[in-house]
């Protein structure tokens, strides 16, 4: 079985690692939270804490491989291929805030299971409050940079789910807006990545069904 018909389902491996990884941090100091706080509860917590950072830096080569395989079922039409490269550096670009990211959450674990505080650690968990804006914005250029290759070059993918691309990557640089959004582009990239993974399945049966027939005449 070639490895490429799994690609799409990428997508739905990165969006699982994201929740866990959210999930699994719990309730972590808030920006206005003192340095003896932040620095007691990555103490306290560390093992977890990096545990997590590491689960966020593990899903960020998922979330490219979900995009490649997006942009190669687009197939080599002029018009989308300028949308392919767009949608596969959006999808860089997200892999690299979430590594940014997993960087700062790991270094905050570390400090506070070393007992380091003072402003360093404070000014950690702030970047570690606010990285919002950075994960929602990359998401909103890879997303456009989808709803592109679906109105230029998928035909094979239901309108309706290309057209969803669009507002959603608009809506993640609006405040407020931006965490409906986000929930809404982590369903859109599920939804996506099984149609992807059937559309494979169903062009490789059909192969293997010609394949056989041409054995047999």
């Amino acid at each position: 079985m070639r490895i490429d018909r799994w690609l799409p389902l990428c997508g739905i491996v990165f969006v699982a690692l994201v929740v866990l990884t959210v999930v699994g941090s719990g309730s972590t100091p808030d920006a206005t939270d003192s340095a003896a706080k932040v620095t007691s509860f990555y103490n306290t917590h560390s093992t977890r804490e990096f545990v997590m950072a590491v689960l966020l830096a593990a899903a960020t080569p998922f979330i490219v491989l979900f995009a490649l395989s997006l942009a190669s079922a687009a197939g080599s039409r002029e018009r989308s291929s300028q949308w392919q490269i767009a949608l596969l550096t959006g999808a860089g670009v997200v892999a690299a805030v979430f590594l940014m990211n997993a960087l700062v959450h790991f270094a905050l674990a570390d400090a506070g299971n070393n007992g380091v505080g003072g402003s360093g650690i404070r000014a950690m968990n702030t970047l570690d409050n606010d990285d919002w804006i950075a994960f929602n914005g990359a998401l909103g250029v890879m997303m456009l940079a989808a709803a592109g290759v679906l109105l230029t070059g998928i035909r094979s993918t239901p309108r309706w789910l290309a057209w969803c691309a669009l507002p959603l990557g608009v809506a993640l640089f609006i405040p407020f807006a931006d965490f409906i959004a986000l929930l809404l582009t982590g369903v859109w990239i599920i939804v996506q990545s099984l149609l992807l993974s059937l559309r494979r399945a169903e062009a490789a049966s059909t192969v293997e069904r010609s394949q056989t027939a041409s054995a047999q005449a």
